[in-house]
């Protein structure tokens, strides 16, 4: 039993539920042999005593999606009440399960009636991906689904669950089989691929434990920047040398703990200027613009035009951050112009250690903030990636704490004071570099400034961005792009060319040439890897085709009509939709799931929906376009014989190519 025990401590189970009226199915996939369990409870089998063995004598890892809050809830009621439901009829104990389910969903109760299950010691160590790889808010305002990450990841399958919660299965064993198939192939299939897609986040968790004591496999990045901050302040401040020799000392920490946690910072009525370092700009719209950031108090917000020389940009400061408009918009580096990008690096934990930016009784976690810069530096420097990576996470993560006034460290009047010296950076070095003729600012952002430079004028552009570093003890990072290609202010295309820094003398090092990376940001121009895990991935041969042709001159019908060639598949070539539950969605006549993927066909069918139980007429989902369902993919269809609307695709991505091209045809900004 013991070498069972060890063997069963290394092993890890991919695991999800269902629960019926007459039915309970509980199915785990072993991660490494890959080896599927079933078990059942209806009316034509009862594995009550298997899954009640299983779970109690595992040891090793659980994995779930949103189990934290149902799966595991669920078997851990299970496992609780198994006394009583062990005795009880299947019939009974179905009805039983269902009923705590439906509370654990329906309630908004809930919590209370069910905390006891929610924190039930279980055998096993839980991972549960959902609340891993999305903090709460993010959850919610993206509308994370299983769901629509099986169709990021291109899973075979895309299919909603089959049956209706309240449906009775009785002895129907096509259906039971139906669920089963669904239960193990689609979502545990996919819940595998999330696993797989978060492996260097469970690596990093696993890091933690070991080096810092901080369990957190199901905790998102700010959850454990709190908590491992939360630990340094209270042992730096809890009186140990009072409880030292109190057989209670532990218990009294644990107490702090709880009490520091749960403490909320109430403001004094403040401005922001009572916060902020001496800046001086020297004209007078800056000078005015200044004057109004001091007397804010948290609700400052406007349009703030910078028209002289060269330059004409719109700018748009506010409490929150300062970013440019910029809309359709193409830039160069030719004819003597080069376009150089200024990056402030670390921003805000430069000015976190520099500015001091945090409640004075928070000192001991500034201290430690400050001390992790450092050793930041150092894991770099080491090659260590591991540890670089979570100390990077409590950098980036830590403004975002000090924002939140759910959090003990929560400090409005600084992060906002914080968040406009970042702005006055940039502002200052607007200013002056509009006082060149030669230079054009282009772009500015929270933490970088994009300019369009006379080439003969990159050295006085240099000394000008070192004075301003020096100013505010920062430093700059440097990029030349060959050209960058905006949609919008959050979306753009460039291509880097040179990176480089600079020295006290304002003089380059560390110049790196040739470089010619490409640089995706926003829904426009991302694809595949440049996509976080969450967000839509709808129909990528568009930003590839925008690629290839604004970088590399291959004309979007060239690209799309010749998929293969240009390593297309026919996922690049889809959508997904999800349609509210009050509708029904029809393929043409046919009813279909609510969920599907799909792409645009020249001999497709329409996709429309329709209100549960009226009379409306249906309604187009893609009004004069014909799209064919793909929730089956079969691996070995060729393409050619998905008879793909390339005529759509090229349309939409020349659409987008005029859009951005005007720039280039009315030209005023360089006349």
């Amino acid at each position: 039993m013991k070498k069972n025990k060890e063997k069963s401590a290394g092993r890890t189970w991919l695991l999800d539920i269902e629960v019926y009226n007459d039915l309970f199915l509980c199915s785990w996939q072993d991660f490494h042999s890959e080896e599927i369990v079933v078990c059942e409870i209806s009316q034509r089998k009862d594995d009550r005593e298997k899954l009640f063995k299983s779970l109690k004598e595992f040891k090793g890892f659980l994995v779930t999606f949103n189990g934290l809050h149902y799966d595991e809830v669920v078997l851990s009621y299970f496992m609780k009440n198994w006394k009583r439901l062990k005795d009880e009829s299947v019939r009974d104990f179905c009805y039983d399960i269902k009923d705590f389910s439906d509370m654990l969903i329906q309630d908004e109760n809930s919590f209370e009636k069910t905390k006891e299950y929610k924190w039930f010691k279980r055998p096993w160590k839980s991972i549960d991906v959902y609340t891993l790889g999305w903090s709460k808010g993010l959850r919610i305002s993206k509308q994370i689904s299983l769901k629509a990450l099986a169709v990021q990841l291109r899973h075979p399958e895309i299919q909603e669950l089959p049956f209706e919660i309240n449906h009775y299965f009785e002895d129907k064993d096509e259906e039971i089989d139906a669920l089963i198939h669904y239960n193990t192939v689609n979502d545990i299939g996919v819940l595998r691929k999330i696993f797989v897609a978060l492996e260097e986040e469970i690596k990093l968790r696993g890091y933690i434990l070991k080096t810092y004591g901080l369990e957190c496999w199901s905790l998102d990045a700010p959850k454990i920047v709190s908590v491992y901050l939360l630990d340094v302040y209270c042992s730096a401040t809890f009186p140990w040398d009072i409880w030292e020799d109190d057989l209670d000392c532990d218990k009294k920490y644990m107490e702090y703990v709880k009490m520091v946690r749960n403490q909320r910072y109430e403001p004094k009525s403040f401005t922001i200027g009572e916060h902020l370092p001496e800046v001086q700009f020297k004209t007078k719209p800056f000078q005015e613009l200044l004057e109004r950031f001091k007397k804010s108090r948290g609700g400052f917000k406007e349009d703030f035009p910078v028209v002289k020389n060269d330059t004409a940009v719109m700018l748009a400061p506010s409490v929150g951050g300062i970013h440019s408009v910029n809309n359709n918009q193409y830039f160069e580096s030719k004819d003597g112009w080069v376009i150089v990008d200024a990056d402030v690096a670390s921003l805000y934990p430069t000015l976190f250690k520099e500015y001091g930016f945090l409640r004075d009784e928070l000192k001991v976690v500034l201290d430690k903030y400050c001390e992790i810069i450092d050793d930041r530096i150092e894991a770099k420097r080491n090659g260590d990636k591991v540890k670089d990576k979570f100390l990077k996470l409590v950098l980036n993560s830590f403004s975002g704490l000090v924002d939140s006034n759910v959090t003990w460290l929560y400090s409005p009047e600084k992060i906002l004071a914080l968040r406009v010296t970042g702005q006055l950076i940039q502002l200052k070095f607007i200013e002056e570099l509009t006082e060149l003729q030669g230079v054009k600012v282009l772009f500015t952002n929270t933490d970088g400034t994009l300019c369009m430079i006379k080439e003969e004028l990159l050295p006085k552009y240099c000394e000008i961005a070192q004075n301003i570093a020096k100013e505010f003890r920062i430093v700059w990072e440097f990029t030349i792009n060959k050209k960058i290609v905006f949609s919008n202010t959050n979306s753009y295309i460039s291509v880097i060319d040179e990176s480089f820094m600079l020295d006290d003398d304002a003089n380059m090092i560390n110049h790196k040439t040739g470089l010619n990376k490409i640089k995706r940001k926003g829904s426009v121009f991302r694809y595949g890897g440049d996509v976080p895990l969450g967000d839509s991935t709808n129909e990528e041969v568009i930003p590839r085709a925008l690629e290839a042709y604004l970088v590399h001159g291959i004309s979007p019908e060239e690209f799309i009509s010749n998929p293969e060639k240009n390593g297309l598949t026919i996922f690049d070539f889809c959508c997904a939709k999800k349609v509210n539950r009050n509708f029904e969605v029809f393929f043409g006549e046919e009813k279909v799931q609510n969920i599907n993927r799909y792409y645009f066909c020249r001999k497709g069918e329409y996709l429309m929906k329709k209100r549960k139980n009226s009379s409306e007429n249906k309604q187009h989902l893609h009004k004069g376009n014909p799209v064919m369902l793909l929730n089956n993919y079969d691996e070995n269809k060729p393409l050619e014989d998905y008879d793909i609307d390339f005529k759509y695709y090229i349309a939409k991505t020349n659409k987008i190519i005029q859009e951005v091209e005007h720039d280039l045809r009315n030209p005023s900004l360089f006349a």
